[in-house]
């Protein structure tokens, strides 16, 4: 087992090799008995060390690299995903040329939208202290497009959507709206693979509340049940474009864009499908993007037959009203 202390002082990236003999990811604290793993570092600088029978590492952890690897990067690729209406990437650390995936996202870098995102999930026991790390547009996207999440950019933007006298969002002081991750950062074990995590490809406009409410519990229970020799294949997405009334006599409803025109939409649900390692489908949630209705909406077509929750949910509009579906007939 790789400790919390080795995990959280890892500054580079633990590699290993498979049974084909091509490099893989390490993604769980527990190592095989004779196994070899990698330290990988920029400039081709590397340390190995082995899982001895005596359950100690040789040479023993923590290793340093001195050049410390950079963050993920991104790759677009080819795909025949008919959920996904525009380009796929895959993000990841390349090694020998092999781009090595820690998910991948459905965006669309000229309107600012991600669709949704995959994500493998691998068993753990070691909650690690995430770095502080800053959000990369990956140039994809301009800074004037990024800053759009900002809260006092919202507030005016809100202000030029709906009206000078529009309720939603008071003052640009507090927080209302946040990027809203997709693959979340505690997916991974690894600070190098939970900093990967933070690009605008991968977040939403989401409301605080909520994606610190019901949204953070479906996201913790789905980590309890991850099997402890297995894995879970976890697609998290965004759908529609939310809809507000303007603070003129009309009431008019208007559709919530943070930048530009038409781009980085505020989505009206998040979802989530879990599949198991044969991608059967286990479990789906979709929640309501919305803290500004007073009961809960009917479910959406995509959830044609709503289920009991498996998890204790608070049915409230600051925590995210959710409906549980029927897996098997849930659709995007």
């Amino acid at each position: 087992m790789i400790t919390r202390r080795n995990i959280e002082q890892a500054n580079g990236v633990y590699t290993f090799t498979d049974r084909s003999n091509n490099i893989q990811l390490l993604r769980t604290a527990t190592v095989a008995s004779g196994a070899i793993i990698t330290l990988r570092c920029q400039q081709n600088e590397v340390y190995q060390t082995t899982c001895q029978r005596n359950r100690q590492f040789s040479p023993a952890l923590p290793i340093n690299c001195r050049n410390p690897l950079s963050a993920p990067g991104i790759r677009p690729v080819a795909h025949n995903d008919r959920a996904c209406p525009t380009l796929m990437f895959v993000v990841g650390h390349t090694f020998n040329n092999r781009m090595l995936e820690l998910y991948r996202t459905c965006y669309n870098p000229q309107t600012v939208r991600a669709y949704f995102s995959d994500v493998t999930l691998h068993p753990k026991t070691i909650l690690p202290t995430r770095p502080n790390v800053q959000f990369s547009t990956d140039q994809l996207i301009t800074p004037a497009q990024a800053a759009s999440y900002l809260t006092r950019n919202i507030f005016r933007t809100f202000r030029r959507i709906y009206g000078q006298n529009q309720q939603y969002i008071r003052n640009n002081r507090h927080v209302v709206i946040n990027r809203g991750h997709l693959t979340a950062s505690s997916d991974f074990l690894f600070g190098d693979q939970a900093a990967g995590t933070f690009k605008y490809l991968n977040v939403v406009p989401q409301f605080q509340s909520i994606n610190d409410g019901n949204w953070k519990l479906i996201e913790e229970w789905i980590h309890t049940q991850i099997p402890n020799t297995s894995i879970l294949n976890v697609r998290t997405g965004a759908l529609g474009v939310l809809s507000l009334a303007d603070s003129s006599p009309r009431r008019t409803l208007k559709q919530a864009y943070l930048a530009g025109r038409n781009q980085n939409p505020v989505p009206t649900w998040m979802y989530k499908i879990v599949r198991d390692a044969n991608n059967l489908a286990l479990h789906a949630f979709i929640t309501y993007n919305n803290v500004f209705v007073g009961a809960s909406p009917p479910a959406p077509a995509n959830c044609r037959n709503p289920i009991p929750c498996p998890l204790n949910l608070t049915s409230t509009a600051a925590m995210g009203y959710t409906y549980c579906c029927d897996p098997a007939t849930f659709t995007i």
